[in-house]
């Protein structure tokens, strides 16, 4: 089964469709509209609105509504565990047992804005802003703690930096790549003409040459890691070269979530449909989530 959120025309309204092919046909769910983002696990799909959370536990025949506190949120959205997390301007939303709560905020507020969301073990997150900062939300701690130690001083401009998970490390691109593991006290720089010198970062050096990449470990292949620059998508490894699997004719493409059991999200601009390693994309501006 598939889900696509698409977005109507040039405007804002975003309608939820399903699929029981592969993706050669879509039938329009009934609820909910104007979506900002979704979030699906088989038996469950999560899709917030900007003032309103949507849930629907029967493969979108019914759906519960459930008002969202405080200003617009939907940013982005990640399930940790059975907790939903939804980013707002300055602040982290819960929901959990159908209530939501404020659970993490950034700790001082102005034209800093959350961007997107990173679930880290069962009970912390990281937030990227647009500031180009980098936030770890603890379990108990209401204000998120800066974890942006080891970056270059911020120039002018604003943008969140791209971060991913590879193997026991994050890896954050900050006008180069760098990386960070949960115990370290900063993050460190990733040159990719660096020597190899024996340490934990040589088992990374293979990621330099697409060093604004985004990366993902792929469920069906053990040991690989399947990445994108927003141009193309790349199959890599520490023992494996990069090497491209689909590149973009026009538009942007994205990994959101790419998880065994869970789901795998791209996003395009293009009117075509394309199946590649198992995952089905989707090129026509929409998010399309593979139900594993």
């Amino acid at each position: 089964m598939l889900l696509l959120a698409r977005r109507s025309g040039l405007g804002s309204e975003t309608r939820l469709y399903r699929s029981d092919d592969a993706g050669a046909t879509f039938t329009p769910l009934t609820a909910p509209e104007c979506i900002h983002t979704v979030v699906a696990r088989p038996n469950r799909w999560l899709a917030v609105t900007g003032d309103m959370l949507y849930e629907s536990r029967d493969e979108g025949a019914r759906w519960t509504a459930i008002p969202l506190p405080g200003e617009r949120v939907g940013g982005a959205a990640i399930l940790l565990g059975e907790e939903l997390l939804i980013s707002a301007r300055n602040h982290v939303v819960a929901v959990t047992s159908s209530t939501p709560v404020v659970k993490w905020r950034l700790p001082h507020t102005g034209s800093e804005l959350i961007a997107r969301l990173f679930p880290m073990g069962t009970n912390e997150v990281l937030v990227t802003t647009n500031r180009m900062r980098i936030y770890r939300g603890h379990a108990g701690e209401p204000l998120l703690e800066d974890w942006s130690q080891g970056f270059p001083p911020l120039l002018a401009g604003s943008g969140a930096p791209i971060i991913s998970r590879v193997g026991d490390a994050w890896l954050a691109f900050h006008g180069g790549l760098y990386a960070r593991r949960e115990a370290d006290a900063a993050w460190t720089p990733l040159p990719p003409d660096e020597a190899p010198d024996g340490s934990w970062l040589d088992t990374l050096r293979w990621l330099a040459p697409t060093e604004g990449s985004q990366w993902e470990p792929l469920p069906w292949a053990p040991g690989a890691w399947l990445g994108t620059d927003g141009m193309t998508l790349f199959i890599a490894g520490p023992e494996r070269p990069i090497s491209p699997v689909w590149r973009r004719p026009i538009g942007n493409v994205s990994i959101k979530h790419l998880s065994a059991g869970a789901t795998a999200v791209y996003m395009s601009q293009y009117n075509a449909t394309l199946t590649a390693t198992g995952v089905a994309v989707r090129l026509d501006g929409a998010h399309l989530l593979h139900l594993a």
